[in-house]
């Protein structure tokens, strides 16, 4: 019996060429029949052998020795239980890993073919339509009456606690079934594959059956039959067989041919366990698919295979004249413990020239900490790896870095690095090897959309990828890049724009890109529903071709409205997008230039919710600020927003247009600023040192009609004369402000 484990199935998905591998029991008798439980297996056979495996059916220890007339045809583990039938009636059972054996006395002298477990139920099946029935796990048996004493019964299995056929031996081979959990047998009406000797009936439907000369199936409880023979190449006499669902099934023939489907049968792949004439395939045992064990006789008795060490090197695309970087990866088989590796690969002679392996942080290699070794000599590779802590898990072992050639012959060319072998610690593991494929292509920069031409559009696309309205593909990617330094910037953009615009020759340009800049926010007192601007200047600028950034805001208190950019950019493109509490933007400029200070770069626009309110300060920040492709700057430059409030007094408008003095003056650290609005206005409201030099900006936006009233905290000023300026399109005043510290 053959219990396997379902969630594994996917490995089905890819069947790779695996190395067998056969051993020799001592003493070398026949086996007929195999069972496991995890890594631990029983099998039984001539002389009433019993043999026990640790490992999966590397090596076996005989425990069990009976009379030349005993044989043993069938071997079940039922939980702790070992059972094991054979001729002349013979059962064992042991309840203690196989150390000793008791006899089970059952009223029959007949041949027993097989012992089935499924659950507390249990069937014994034998020659002359022997079969014997078990509801509590075998502490009792029942004989199952048949109207027919001819049935040499070979195997019984159950889709349901009802449903359950049987096959027979002797001639023409026949099934039956029933539908009354054994009750009762019906003989069905099936092809002529002459004896059958195992069934799979994976649910209440579905039969499938392996004799002599063929496969069948039915999908309707026997009524109808499908010959699968047909699909199986080379297929002779069906050895055991076993579906592990409707679809996902294992045949071995006595010849030593292993087939797999996943399709039903409609199809099969097959592996050759032993050459032809070394041996006899009897039964086999797989818990997952993957790892099988089959039993038998001949210069082997037993015949293993694991899933292999899986080693491949990724296939990639690269542009002339680039530094390609190729992973090499691994997957291993469960249990399996890596502590050295060697790699030999070759196949990239004259094409690409290696500089160097790095087992890079996040590699496997690279985290176990392992010493490496890379040489390369005649294009080929050597690369070796160890270390004391395993290696087990699947992923990247190390990365290999090529350089590509500077010219191609034609628009596309590929190359194929071969892995001549590899191995891990002493090699005696199978390993599968799959070469990789570089497809180098040649670079057209500038072209971003990939048409053959180079235009403004490919700067818009630029642009819109920065600030994440559209995403560009790895080859636009590649094109776009046109500055040399291995990141894509709005400085990009502005190159191909520059160079279609005629002002420089040739794609890509190596220029003087450094630029300069500080950038400068200052505190604003804002009121609830009030549209404001948040300004960012730049001061001490030159050469600025193009900047990106980002700024974020709190989403719960202001609606965006809107970014500007600066008038002084002529010729430029430029871009933002706003999502949750953040705005992207980037500006791409024909010429380079120095930003007037006193000008804004951005504003961003924002209102205050109507029914929002905040103790104290709430901030907007440049979270992050590249100018041309400077190093980014980042968290470089806040404004803080003060809430204030409107005074309306004896609800009577201001009858003319008024900026108070400060209250206290002097003062430190705060002071009050009141001014009067006849009507609904812009306001302009700042404070300056006594250079002529803004240090805060009050208020700035539309005031309604009324009193107003702004606080000035003068924190990080120091002592001395201010000046606080109120501007209109009607009016406008100045107080003179004295901190004194």
């Amino acid at each position: 019996m053959r219990v396997l484990c379902l969630f594994l199935l996917l490995s089905l998905s890819s069947i790779y060429a695996q190395v067998w591998q056969g051993s020799t029991i001592n003493p070398p008798y026949r086996l007929n029949s195999v069972d496991y439980s995890g890594d631990i297996g029983y099998a039984v056979g001539e002389s009433g052998v019993v043999f026990k495996s640790t490992d999966f059916g590397r090596t076996w220890s005989l425990l069990r020795t009976g009379q030349p007339t005993e044989w043993l045809n069938s071997v079940d583990i039922h939980g702790s239980d070992i059972w094991a039938v054979g001729e002349n009636g013979l059962i064992i059972k042991s309840t203690n890993a196989g150390s000793t054996w008791s006899y089970i006395v059952l009223n029959t002298t007949e041949n027993l073919q097989e012992v089935y477990f499924s659950g507390d139920v249990g069937y014994i099946a034998g020659y002359n339509s022997t079969l014997h029935k078990t509801t509590n796990s075998g502490s009792t048996w029942t004989k199952v009456n048949f109207n027919s004493s001819s049935y040499q019964i070979t195997s019984v299995r159950f889709g349901t606690d009802l449903f359950g056929a049987l096959s027979t031996a002797g001639g023409i081979g026949q099934i039956l079934v029933t539908e009354n959990g054994g009750a009762g047998f019906l003989p069905l009406t099936v092809p002529n594959i002459g004896a059958i000797f195992s069934l799979a009936v994976p649910n209440d439907n579905v039969i499938y059956a392996a004799g002599e000369t063929g496969i069948i199936k039915s999908t309707n409880r026997g009524l109808t039959w499908q010959n699968l023979t047909l699909n199986l190449s080379g297929y002779i006499y069906g050895a055991d067989l076993f579906f592990y669902d409707t679809q996902n099934g294992i045949v071995v023939t006595n010849g030593g041919m292993v087939y797999r489907t996943t399709n039903g049968g409609a199809s099969w792949t097959y592996e050759t366990v032993f050459t032809t004439g070394t041996g006899t395939a009897l039964a086999f045992y797989s818990n997952d698919l993957e790892h099988i064990n089959i039993v038998g006789y001949g210069q082997k008795q037993s015949w293993y295979r694991n899933p292999p060490i899986q080693i491949s090197i990724d296939s990639s695309s690269a542009y002339v004249r680039d530094t390609l970087k190729v992973a090499v990866r691994v997957s291993f088989p469960s249990a399996y413990r890596a502590f050295s590796f060697q790699l030999y690969t070759s196949g990239y002679a004259n094409r690409l020239n290696f500089l160097y392996a790095k087992p890079a942080t996040g590699t496997l290699i690279g985290s176990a900490g392992w010493g490496f070794f890379s040489n390369s000599i005649d294009n080929k590779l050597r690369f070796i790896a160890y270390g004391s802590d395993s290696i087990w898990n699947n992923g990247i072992l190390t990365y290999l870095y090529f350089k590509t050639p500077d010219t191609l012959t034609a628009s596309t060319d590929s190359i194929t690095i071969v892995i001549d072998s590899a191995y891990f610690n002493t090699g005696d593991y199978p390993v599968v090897l799959k070469n990789g494929k570089v497809t180098l292509k040649q670079k057209t920069p500038g072209d971003v959309d990939l048409n053959g031409l180079i235009q403004a559009y490919d700067a818009s696309l630029i642009l819109r990828h920065l600030v994440g309205a559209i995403v560009l593909n790895p080859d636009q990617l590649m094109n776009a890049e046109v500055t040399n330094d291995n990141t894509l910037s709005a400085l990009d953009a502005s190159t191909i724009a520059r160079y279609v615009a005629g002002l420089i020759p040739t794609l890509p340009w190596l220029g003087n890109f450094l630029a300069a800049g500080t950038p400068e926010m200052n505190d604003i007192n804002i009121q609830a529903g009030q549209i404001f601007s948040v300004p960012i200047y730049l001061l001490q600028s030159t050469n600025i071709l193009s900047f990106e950034g980002k700024l974020n805001y709190d989403e719960e208190l202001f609606d965006f409205i809107g970014l500007e950019f600066s008038s002084q950019f002529t010729g430029s493109i430029k871009d933002y997008s706003q999502t949750t509490g953040s705005v992207l933007f980037a500006l791409s400029a024909l010429a380079g230039s120095e930003v007037i200070a006193t000008e804004p770069l951005l504003k961003l626009k924002l209102r205050l919710k109507a029914n929002a309110s905040f103790a104290g300060s709430s901030v907007v920040e440049l979270q992050s600020l590249r100018l041309n492709e400077n190093t980014q700057l980042v968290n470089s430059a806040r404004t803080r927003l003060f809430l204030v409030t409107s005074i309306d007094k004896d609800n009577e408008k201001p009858v003319e247009y008024s900026l108070q003095q400060n209250y206290p003056n002097p003062f430190n650290p705060t002071t009050r600023i009141t001014f009067g609005l006849k009507d609904k206005s812009t306001v302009y409201l700042a404070v300056f040192n006594q250079l002529g030099e803004q240090i805060a900006l009050l208020a700035h936006g539309d005031f309604d009609a009324g009193t107003h009233e702004v606080i000035w905290n003068a924190t990080g000023q120091t002592s001395g004369i201010y000046f606080c300026k109120l501007v209109t399109e009607k009016f406008s005043s100045v107080k003179k402000l004295i901190l004194i510290k």
